[in-house]
């Protein structure tokens, strides 16, 4: 992929799919961790270093390929062979699977070192675009104003409101960076504001929103 840079805007003039999936897996999981500001960044970083890595495959190591196994899938309307089907793991926790995951890191992380620096200085020109203390446009609900908005030099939202105007005490609702903290992954899913005061301890919003979901906030 080639990609020019405009006032903070990069723009796509050309997609070779070849080493597309292997070069998104590592950074985007990465950029998850880090906070949902940081996954559009870390897409275009990482659709653009794939492009790099295209030319450095005849200089590296072949990848790890997945073995064939032999395995039948039934199901009512006939059997289908799937050599594949061992890489599926609802547990997490297959040796094989594992093993294999691991090796395919490995090889992303080599075939793409040379492009570290890059990827950086792309990563460091997006983020020094976005406003730190941005914040989005309040509305009013139930007779409060509910808004998000984030911290400097912090990665997860604060949902907060305030009763009657903009000029009374704040209240935060959810505070994801201080919820996120002791989890490998987090993100606040869809949030709603509920008719019913208290209808949602505390506890409860911070369980909730911690596996991915979010109760309706108590207005």
């Amino acid at each position: 992929m080639r990609l020019s840079v405009t006032g903070g805007l990069i723009a796509a003039l050309a997609v070779p799919l070849r080493g597309v999936e292997r070069a998104v897996t590592g950074v985007i999981a990465a950029a998850m961790r880090r906070g949902k500001r940081n996954v559009v960044a870390a897409v275009l970083l990482t659709a653009f270093c794939a492009g790099q890595s295209n030319a450095l495959d005849h200089a590296s190591p072949d990848g790890p390929v997945a073995a064939r196994k032999p395995h039948q899938v039934l199901s009512p309307y006939g059997a289908r062979d799937d050599e594949y089907y061992w890489l599926r793991d609802d547990t997490r926790q297959s040796p094989d699977v594992l093993d294999y995951l691991n090796r395919e890191t490995a090889y992303r992380d080599a075939v793409m070192a040379p492009t570290d620096p890059l990827r950086q200085t792309l990563y460091d020109e997006l983020v020094g675009r976005i406003k730190p203390d941005d914040s989005t446009v309040p509305v009013y609900e139930h007779g409060y104003w509910y808004y998000t908005r984030f911290e400097p030099g912090l990665d997860y939202p604060v949902y907060a409101r305030r009763k009657g105007s903009m000029k009374a005490p704040e209240r935060v609702m959810l505070d994801g960076n201080r919820m996120a903290k002791g989890h490998e992954y987090f993100q606040i899913g869809d949030t709603q504001s509920s008719p019913t005061a208290g209808s949602w301890p505390a506890s409860a919003l911070a369980a909730r929103s911690a596996s991915g979901t979010s109760p309706p906030a108590s207005p």
